[in-house]
């Protein structure tokens, strides 16, 4: 091999190690930086990302501390395990990228590069791995940390795994239930409107009677992930109040609003028996609203209510009634009741 292949075959996988350490530092602080921004900044909704959790975050962390160790030791050209680490980091490349994408493509297009980085580096690793004048300068580094060492880090590892998934229970489930053990008492006299406060989905509204929560998943036409749904309702003997919080992923486009309100409205219009009676876009505030006034064929009954949406969020505000059973002042109540919870 001449000295020019050579070369070139060594800048290559040198390339393929750099990319990958730096990739591991960037994943690192943006990972931890978005975290860090969901928590202490009560807008963060209105950004459009997801909201990450500490697990996720953890393990998309202790990723990229693999990607920065095995880089640079590719990088160094002189641990004759060069072969191994590049396909370790291949693996996990391509694990990375199919869960980015199913998640909405966010950076995708950087572990791509590194993909392909990588990829190019294994095809050469033979030929350069075959050559003496590189295969007599490998030598079996004496790394600081041995088998037992890893091994300990393993476990520690779990354990801190272990922390952040009861941290992220406790942060996302205990005060949903612990709110609902209050508000049983607070909403105890059935006869009085009383605020329902929502840290799940950062609202507030009054209500007849404490409303019961509920979560699932929806399945949008050109949406790969699914869409989460938080659904907040109550039924009276004269009318049903409910509000809808969905969630969308980044890649769904709401910077035109009034398309994601015709499009929620007319998802409403697919339900057999669904008739439009009236509609008309208003603001909330300063974002995007429309009023509708649906009436059911089958049943004789009315849906009435607003949708809002708010960045990646979009709110269903829905009041259902037979025909002959609707307040007006309880419906302007429950709608006019609606606020963002900052």
């Amino acid at each position: 091999m001449s000295n020019k292949e050579l070369e070139k075959y060594k800048r290559l996988i040198k390339n393929a190690g750099i990319s990958a350490a730096v990739m591991g530092w960037v994943t690192i602080f943006l990972n931890i930086g978005i975290y860090l921004w969901s928590v202490f900044d009560k807008s963060f909704a209105a950004s459009g990302l997801s909201r990450p959790n500490l697990t996720g975050t953890f393990i998309i962390v202790i990723v990229a501390i693999v990607f920065i160790i095995l880089g640079n030791r590719i990088k160094s050209l002189t641990d004759p395990n060069i072969k191994k680490y590049l396909q370790v980091l291949l693996i996990l490349s391509l694990a990375i990228l199919v869960f980015v994408f199913a998640t909405g493509g966010q950076a995708g297009f950087l572990f791509l590069l590194v993909f392909c980085y990588i990829t190019c580096a294994l095809l050469s690793v033979n030929k350069l791995m075959k050559a003496e004048e590189f295969s007599s300068t490998l030598r079996a580094p004496d790394y600081k940390i041995k088998k037992k060492g890893w091994i300990m880090l393993a476990i520690v590892g779990l354990i801190v795994l272990m922390g952040t998934i009861f941290i992220d229970s406790s942060l996302y489930s205990l005060p949903e239930k612990e709110s609902e053990k209050k508000v049983i008492d607070y909403f105890a006299n059935q006869n009085e409107w009383r605020e329902f406060n929502s840290a799940t989905g950062r609202f507030r509204a009054l209500f007849p009677a404490y409303p019961v929560h509920k979560t699932n998943n929806l399945r949008l036409l050109g949406v790969g992930s699914p869409v989460k749904q938080d659904s907040y309702s109550i039924k009276t003997a004269d009318a049903f109040y409910a509000i809808y919080v969905a969630t969308y992923p980044p890649e769904v486009d709401t910077s035109n609003p009034e398309t994601n309100l015709k499009s929620s409205l007319n998802g409403m219009l697919s339900v057999e028996g669904n008739e439009l009676i009236s509609s008309n876009f208003t603001n909330f505030g300063d974002y995007r609203a429309v009023d509708f006034l649906i009436k059911n064929v089958d049943r004789n009954a009315y849906l009435k209510g607003r949708i809002i949406v708010i960045g990646q969020t979009l709110y269903q505000l829905l009041v259902a009634y037979k025909n002959g059973s609707y307040n007006d002042s309880d419906y302007t109540r429950f709608i006019n009741s609606f606020h963002l919870i900052k």
